[in-house]
């Protein structure tokens, strides 16, 4: 994820999410007004910051297999690091949504009156094969 700008505030509104079958998200990106959350193969993070709205923002979130960690970044400073359950590896086969929720397991949207859509912009979205640095991420910041 590069850039952010989120102009809704609600639940959790859906930023990024990617689905397999028979799983409700082995990844997912959530805003909300008070901080964003990321799911990274059933470990939940709370970045517990305030997002101001209408302001643009990085967000990174990193996961590495062989280190079994997943960190979040917030304007190109690591604001949480935890640890993946052991031998959990990241299924095939999914789908990315942007800006949506889905039905459960189903890869079907789910308008459930748009409180989990996302309601705001996105720019560079990024998606890479590998776990960028810290100093990586806040080059990217800083560009």
């Amino acid at each position: 994820m590069h850039m952010v700008r989120q102009l809704k505030s609600g639940g959790h509104l859906n930023i990024l999410r990617y689905n397999v079958i028979g799983s409700c998200g082995e990844i997912r990106m959530y805003g909300h007004v008070s901080f964003y959350f990321n799911y990274m193969l059933r470990q939940a993070t709370y970045t517990r910051i305030t997002v101001p709205l209408n302001e643009w923002h990085h967000l990174c979130l990193t996961w590495s297999y062989d280190t079994r960690t997943t960190k979040s970044y917030y304007n190109g400073k690591l604001v949480t690091s935890d640890t993946t359950p052991h031998n959990t590896k990241l299924r095939v086969g999914g789908t990315i949504v942007i800006g949506q929720n889905l039905k459960g397991n189903a890869f079907e949207a789910n308008f459930w009156g748009q409180v989990f859509s996302f309601g705001g912009e996105l720019y560079e979205l990024n998606i890479f094969s590998k776990q960028l640095t810290d100093e990586e991420i806040s080059g990217m910041y800083e560009s």
